[in-house]
């Protein structure tokens, strides 16, 4: 039943919650009959990956881009076929020459505002000889470019290893950027409304009267739209908008897998242990900013919460945000254990300096970042544990998500875990993780959030994508293996723990937490009106806590 049930998830991601209520809280199945069932379910891969193909078939030809990979301050420049005929050729040297001083000029300005900010996408304005209007492209790093574009460009365009990418259609389009502006340029709602009605038409005047605002609000809204878009006409806006659609749809959306936009996650680097594993890791914010290391939950990673860097920036504090073993980009191990995990976590931030640092953590990483804190007291100055995960007791609570059940059984099949994660890794779309999170928000906080903050879909299937982004058995392995600490209120050497979870949280109460945390516990806010979603709903008040440590 179990089996028919995964291959039914394989081909219909859809068909998940059907799938959760198949699994029996009881664990059933004897040891020497799991090695059989693993065999039997790795199928169930191989199904969603002939679906995930069939639907990601040819369709439609996209619009044809043309792309210049730019290095050396703008002093080499390459393009693909398509640059040649585009608006870029203006950017092209010819044959034996250098790029014209101009157009030096013009890369040399994108390269650094895609430096700036944080990778790219970044719209970059550009004056291009023997045009009479500004033209309008988007810059990234060129190691976030596209496979597709990047082959496009040679073995010579590929090798500018520290260079970008400009990006253009090769033919021009009408199509309107849409609900990509927020993502593309960080327009707030109300400049992506204003942004929507100019282009559709509307005067400032007749905008303001619709929306019921006064004129020198739109206008200071359209200067801040300028400010964002990197333009400074009306005119310049609209078409840039208009140009700008598709593209974004195929240069963006791939590269908001590793970053999001407009505030893009610092670079994932990586660290080397003694052992010879790789651990990757992002740091946030200025390099002499008080020092916090960050422990994911379960389905997380070193992705935080788009802001971040700004606001560490801001705020005046550094994090570390490592990925466990097996997890992200990290090497994985064959037996992932708690002690273990908590052992990798000290080794990094010791490794890069961070001394007394603040801990962090998000959901069930509260059990390495104590694991941690126990293992090396003076390594951290405070532990602050978001929305900390107990271990699950015998009976499910009353009010129990899909996603609690989802972990709770999975447990009680391990054998499944590896197989589950594989299908969620090929299968995973906006779309599915649009249904997922609207089922699992079983507390009226967290549906009203979701409800108000639809972009979170965006969020969070970014840092699932991130979490598997190398495959899925670390993931796998941490859920269905790892320990969990059953108690930790006799342990006197711990720093001071502060811990915030929500008055609504489906996978523990208030109450449960406290009582797993005990005398360790010192300060606890019960955040109402929210419940799985605290760390989305208050990530600028977590960081301004951390701040005031």
């Amino acid at each position: 039943m179990l089996v028919g049930a995964l291959y039914q998830l394989a081909a219909d991601p859809e068909e998940w919650p059907a799938f959760i209520g198949r699994l029996s809280l009881e664990t059933g199945v004897p040891d020497a009959h799991q090695p059989l069932l693993a065999a039997m379910v790795g199928g169930a891969e191989q199904v969603a990956r002939s679906t995930a193909a069939q639907a990601t078939a040819p369709g439609p030809a996209p619009p044809r881009l043309a792309v210049l990979a730019v290095r050396d301050n703008g002093r080499s420049v390459i393009g693909n076929a398509e640059a040649a005929g585009s608006l870029l050729a203006g950017l092209l040297p010819r044959p034996g020459e250098a790029p014209a001083p101009e157009n030096i000029e013009t890369l040399q300005a994108a390269r650094a505002r895609v430096r700036d900010g944080g990778g790219g996408p970044q719209l970059v304005r550009l004056t291009i000889v023997g045009l009479d209007q500004p033209a309008f492209a988007y810059a990234v790093r060129l190691d976030r470019l596209p496979a597709a574009l990047r082959e496009g460009l040679g073995p010579e365009g590929q090798a500018f290893g520290d260079g970008i990418a400009v990006i253009a259609h090769a033919t021009r389009s009408e199509d309107p950027v849409g609900g990509s502006l927020a993502d593309a340029f960080g327009l707030t709602p109300e400049e992506v409304r204003l942004a929507m009605g100019l282009c559709d038409g509307a005067s400032l005047r007749a905008f303001a009267d619709r929306a019921g605002l006064s004129v020198n609000t739109v206008r200071n809204q359209l200067n801040a739209i300028f400010d964002k878009v990197g333009v400074n006409r009306q005119t310049d806006l609209v078409r840039a908008l208009t140009d700008l659609g598709q593209l974004w749809t195929q240069v963006g959306g791939e590269a908001k897998a590793v970053a999001q936009n407009p505030d893009f996650a610092p670079e994932v680097r990586i660290f080397h242990l003694p052992d010879g594993r790789n651990l990757a890791y992002r740091l946030y914010g200025p390099t002499d900013g008080r020092p916090v290391v960050a422990f994911h939950g379960g389905l997380g990673a070193s992705l935080l919460p788009s802001g971040t860097d700004a606001a560490c920036r801001d705020l005046g504090l550094r994090i570390l945000a490592p990925d466990r073993a097996g997890v992200g980009r990290s090497d994985p191990v064959a037996d992932p254990t708690l002690e273990g995990g908590a052992r990798d976590m000290l080794a990094i931030a010791e490794g890069l300096g961070f001394v007394d640092a603040l801990f962090v953590s998000i959901t069930s990483g509260a059990h390495y970042a104590l694991a941690a804190a126990m293992l090396a007291p003076r390594a951290a100055a405070g532990l602050l544990l978001l929305s900390p995960r107990p271990p699950q007791g015998s009976k499910p609570a009353a009010n129990q998500s899909p996603m609690v059940a989802l972990e709770r059984r999975i447990r009680n099949h391990p054998w499944i875990a590896e197989a589950f994660f594989s299908i969620v890794r090929l299968r995973l779309t906006r779309g599915i993780m649009r249904q997922i999170m609207t089922a699992s928000a079983v507390s009226p906080g967290d549906a009203a959030y979701l409800a108000a903050n639809p972009q979170i879909i965006d969020a969070l299937t970014a840092g699932m994508s991130e979490a598997l982004a190398q495959g899925s058995r670390g993931t796998a392995l941490e859920l269905s293996q790892s320990q969990r600490l059953d108690d930790v209120r006799n342990q006197p050497d711990l720093p001071p723990v502060v811990a915030w979870h929500g008055a609504e949280d489906a996978y523990a109460t208030p109450d449960e937490v406290r009582a797993w945390l005990g005398q360790a516990l010192g300060e606890f806010r019960i955040v109402p009106d929210i419940g799985n979603y605290l760390c989305l709903k208050h990530w600028p008040e977590v960081l301004d806590r951390l701040a005031r440590f």
